[in-house]
Parts: structure tokens; sequence; C-alpha cells
């Protein structure tokens, strides 16, 4: 068995000079199904592409503030600080250790979310796995050509 795509999306917004809705579009997808299990359409995720798009001019701003930047999408930060990883296992370890929790995880560039054998990247969508070994073989796919991952954050409702 694979990871199935959920449901495809694209990441075609920009604010100013600066593209992308990635970061508000993967805190938002974690707050979801935090609250209410998994997602099958993006609609579920409760806020459409602009409003998505709104959000993300105010959370750029925020990039050196994390505490601030989950309270604006009533998360909060598990363990207090952001966290260094390195690779998908990485991510994967700290969802496997924090089950209850999401993860939002990132390049220098983009943002993306995890929560077990779920993977959310607004580049492509939501996909979904029977195995951790089948969504982190997919994760590793798609992230690879992004760039090496830098940091990683554990999130809750708040």
């Amino acid at each position: 068995m694979s990871a199935e795509l959920v449901f495809a999306t694209s990441n075609n917004f920009a604010q100013g000079r600066r593209q992308g809705i990635c970061t508000a579009a993967a805190m938002n997808w974690a707050k979801r199904v935090l609250e209410k299990g998994p997602v099958d359409t993006f609609d579920r995720i409760g806020l459409d592409e602009h409003i998505l798009n709104m959000q993300m001019a105010t959370l750029r701003t925020l990039d050196n503030q994390p505490a601030e930047q989950c309270d604006r999408v009533g998360l909060r930060m598990v363990g207090g600080q952001d966290r260094n990883v390195g690779s998908v296992g990485d991510v994967v370890r700290l969802g496997d250790d924090n089950p209850a929790d999401a993860i939002i995880f990132w390049t220098n560039e983009h943002t993306m979310a995890y929560r077990h054998n779920e993977f959310f990247d607004i580049e492509v969508g939501l996909y979904r796995a029977k195995t951790t070994a089948d969504i982190e073989k997919k994760m590793k796919e798609i992230t690879g050509a992004y760039g090496g991952l830098v940091g990683a954050r554990v999130v809750a409702l708040k």
C-alpha cells in the first residue's frame, strides 16, 4: 500500500512580493484536524484560499514570534519553542512522541504539516497512509524538491 492523495491543492497566492499561503494553510489544517479529526476535502479546513491569503500576510510578520503566530490561528506551542529538524524522519518522530498534537515543519521557504499518517502540503494537497513507512516515503518524495528541512513546531489547541 502507499500514501493516497485525499485532495489536491495549489498555492497560487501572493502578498505583495511574497508568494504563497503555506504557513496559514498548514496551521489551519492542523487546527481543524485537532478539533474535528481527519478532513477529506479542502473546504473542511474551514477557510477559503482568500481568507488564508489575508491571514498569511499577518503570519509572515510573526515568523520570529512563534507563540504569537500560533495564537493568531487558535493554537499553542507544545514545549514552548521551535525545534531544529534535519529530515522527514525527525518530523515523524516528533509526531510519534506527541500523538495528540500536530507538527508544523518547514524549509527555508516553505511550511507544511504532519499528524500521524497524514501529510498536508498546500503545494500538492493532503496525503494519508495506513502505515508510517508509507507516509514517510511520500513526505520524502515531495519535500526533497524543496531543499532541506530546518525546523518544526509541535502544536495543540489553545
